[in-house]
Parts: C-alpha cells; sequence; structure tokens
C-alpha cells in the first residue's frame, strides 16, 4: 500500500503540479483509504541542499 500511495502523490506532482500537505488514512474492510490534502507545487519553498544525481557506471 505504501508504495501505491508514494505513486499516487508522484503522479499528482508530475501531472497536476500539486504537493501533498496532509494525509488522512481510515481503515476500510477492504484495506484502507487515504485522503490528501493537496497544494500548488509553486508555493512550495525548498529547504536544505537539492539532491544529486550520482550513476556508478561500474568503471574503476
Amino acid at each position: 500500500m505504501l508504495v501505491a500511495v508514494l505513486e499516487e502523490v508522484i503522479y499528482r506532482m508530475e501531472a497536476a503540479g500539486e504537493l501533498p500537505v496532509a494525509v488522512a488514512v481510515t481503515p476500510t474492510d477492504g484495506g484502507a483509504l487515504v485522503r490528501f490534502a493537496m497544494v500548488d507545487g509553486a508555493t512550495a519553498e525548498q529547504v536544505g541542499a537539492m539532491p544529486s544525481l550520482r550513476v556508478s557506471l561500474g568503471v574503476g
């Protein structure tokens, strides 16, 4: 279930430019219902260093 939730967050970020600011999880008979409170990603402020992409080519 965690993977499905993270995939939905990534999809909403890419497709609609939205970021979650709150998440509510409610148990159901078949699993869980997950609800997000979303905001426009343009309103977010970056905190901390930019992540770096390190690629290992297996050379060395």
